[in-house]
């Protein structure tokens, strides 16, 4: 959000307060003053570039992991010296404004949903639709709305992987990213780039606004940027340098919003019954009245302010005010050993761990589905059980602030109706994930998984999955056997089975881009149904919670869901998906690649002893040439899905799912 209007205020008051500079591998402007630092906010940045993409159908990783990689080799090569600054876990006391967030997020993203399914037929994006290169930033342009705001789940992994690959280093704050990056560009002498109106309220050598960042060479990478000053954009409006973190916090910013109903009411009670401008006004004379002195402090300020314009709400105006400008002055602060504490707790490529180990909280961020279903995140559940109990019992050993291990629930941040709210849940209790790693030795409350065999470690991992006919599977094949299973189970425990031609089809393109194969170029308008855009929905947060539980399973290694996100790319697909219903063989939607028998054993173990939670629409006894099932043959399919949804259908229907076996005393067939 940063500071509410500060944006346009700038751009209406202080467009000459921008200068242009330019950056070449042997040349830079005198603009610049000899800088060629800049440290970046992470988020702001992947935020920036997913404005090029249309991510109604979920997102390709493949094509994301392109631009970004492009774009910032295009800053090194200019010369420019980098530095990344990532969100650490959200403070608690921003839930409240996460939540308000988030349910904003829903609502556009359900209209989006909503959009697709009353247009019918909807064109897919290509990859051509989106350029590389910086300056070209094109923005979709659909018939059924744009998704904003929304960070598909492995960006930010992804992206430390691009980074780590470029040698580009990067920090993980503590918690939000603003103050951390305001202290790093102090530290390195260096200018900021986000995407942040309160960037111009922290004291920097200056502020580039991400979305003026432009590569004007041809041959060789030329950057163009538009850099604000403090100091400059301070003047222009008339605000004390020393009193612009109280100036942005009455104007409201992240760091004051949560008393923002009591702020609106100190204003009320001190604005002039005849006053008739603009609230940014009003603050800047109130803060020019007090006279205020350059040695200052703003402590001091807050103090004379509540002191000149006293009402009944200045006391709790003054803790809002204190609370917020601490925050602005932390960005002034020594960053020491230019890192932050939590960056070297543990090896992990994800602050979603920390949130679970010290917050007792997990986000299910918003996705684009269906609110007519379930969220995806109900799916995978389970999973996040065994997470919450694996981390409750001890896994991350060397951190002493563990909250999880001494309390029973962790709250779940999810989506309910049209709504995001906290739910309670049980983590998986530890006698479990002893039976789970196959141990029997339970007398220890504490869980280090380095003691366990590999072998131990990913047969619970690939049991949570519901899988266990991997023996014989190429190892690069198996997270996507398990994904694809594992979300085809669930669909059809939810009373809403895939078809056989679905499960084909997203197993089709997730191996070929396991081969970096481009599958069937077929670019004619597509038709998705609800049930379809959930199982994709549901396969990327299947991935996800699956790389989560192996990221504490195997802590001191590499595992099979290291980069399992670049098996995953929405468009390509619900393209897949639309080519098998149209009875396409498979090795024609397996592109150039051809597996052969081996696919073949491929889909079987997806669907094996799954024949009755999916319907046949095609059969694929000869793969070559699929013919579509019998009209009655599918009415009965159907009739059978009908009947799954059906409560004592359910119950009498035996499950071998490894949570009902550990709960029910059950021994597996």
């Amino acid at each position: 959000m940063g500071v509410r209007g500060l944006t346009t205020i700038v751009a209406n008051k202080c467009s000459n307060a921008a200068v242009t500079v330019t950056w070449s591998e042997s040349q830079i402007s005198e603009s610049a003053r000899g800088i060629r630092n800049l440290v970046i906010d992470g988020n702001g940045y992947l935020h920036h570039i997913l404005k090029l993409f249309d991510c109604a159908f979920g997102i390709s990783y493949p094509q994301l992991h392109h631009v970004l990689e492009v774009r910032t080799r295009a800053l090194l090569l200019a010369g420019l010296n980098l530095t990344f600054v990532l969100d650490g876990p959200l403070p608690m006391w921003k839930a409240a404004q996460r939540v308000e967030r988030e349910t904003d997020k829903i609502a556009n993203a359900s209209e989006v949903a909503l959009g697709i399914h009353r247009a019918g037929s909807v064109r897919l994006p290509q990859r051509n639709d989106v350029i590389a290169k910086w300056g070209c930033d094109g923005r979709p342009n659909t018939t059924y709305g744009i998704v904003h705001g929304i960070l598909p789940v492995f960006a930010v992994v992804m992206f430390q992987d691009i980074l780590k690959t470029l040698d580009v280093p990067f920090i993980i704050s503590a918690g939000e990213a603003d103050s951390a990056v305001a202290q790093a560009a102090k530290h390195q002498n260096a200018f900021i780039v986000a995407n942040d109106s309160d960037f111009f309220i922290y004291q920097s050598l200056g502020y580039i606004p991400v979305d003026t960042l432009r590569d004007v060479g041809d041959s060789k990478p030329i950057i163009q940027a538009s850099v604000f000053q403090h100091t400059t954009v301070m003047e222009i409006l008339g605000i004390p340098e020393n009193a612009a973190s109280v100036y942005a916090s009455l104007m409201l910013c992240d760091y004051s919003a949560t008393e923002e109903s009591k702020i609106k009411q100190w204003i009320h009670d001190v604005t002039p019954a005849d006053y008739t401008g603009d609230r940014s006004s009003l603050i800047i004379s109130i803060l020019r009245k007090l006279h205020i002195q350059k040695d200052w402090e703003s402590d001091i300020i807050i103090q004379k302010l509540l002191e000149e314009f006293y009402s009944e709400s200045t006391t709790a105006v003054a803790k809002a005010l204190h609370f917020s400008c601490k925050i602005y002055e932390k960005g002034s602060l020594p960053l020491q050993s230019g890192i932050t504490e939590l960056a070297t707790c543990i090896p992990i490529r994800t602050h979603k761990l920390l949130e679970i180990s010290d917050n007792c909280v997990f986000w299910c961020s918003t996705i684009v589905e269906s609110l007519n279903s379930p969220t995806v995140w109900v799916m995978t559940r389970r999973l996040r059980e065994a997470l919450y109990g694996i981390i409750s019992s001890g896994f991350i050993s060397n951190r002493s602030d563990n909250l999880l291990q001494n309390h029973s629930i962790c709250t779940e941040y999810i989506r309910c109706g049209a709504t995001y709210q906290p739910e309670p849940i049980q983590p998986l209790q530890v006698a479990k994930v002893y039976t789970l790693l196959e141990n029997q030795n339970q007398n220890s409350q504490d869980i280090q998984v380095e003691q366990f065999s590999m072998n131990q470690r990913y047969n619970a991992l690939y049991t949570l999955l519901n899988t266990d006919l991997l023996q014989g599977i190429d190892i690069q094949y198996r997270p996507v056997i398990a994904g694809v299973r594992y979300i085809t189970t669930q669909m059809s425990v939810l009373g809403n089975p895939l078809t056989n031609a679905e499960v084909l089809g997203m197993l089709c393109s997730s191996i070929n881009l396991l081969h970096n194969c481009q599958s069937l170029n077929d670019q004619h308008a597509v038709q998705i149904s609800r049930s379809q855009m959930q199982a994709v929905a549901g396969l990327e947060v299947t991935y996800f919670c699956a790389f989560l539980l192996a990221e504490v399973l195997f802590p001191d290694c590499e595992h099979n869901f290291n980069k399992v996100w670049m098996s995953f790319d929405g468009p390509a697909i619900h393209q897949a998906i639309s080519s098998a219903k149209k009875g396409t063989p498979p090795w024609q939607i397996l592109g150039k690649f051809r597996l052969e028998q081996s696919f073949t054993d491929l889909f079987q173990a997806v669907i094996h002893n799954q024949e009755q939670s999916i319907i046949s629409v095609m059969d694929y006894t000869n793969m070559n040439a699929p013919i579509a099932v019998s009209k009655k043959k599918r009415d009965i399919r159907k009739q059978r899905s009908r009947s799954a949804k059906d409560p004592t259908a359910k119950k009498q229907k035996k499950s071998n799912n490894m949570f009902d076996i550990l709960s029910n005393g059950c021994m597996f067939d």
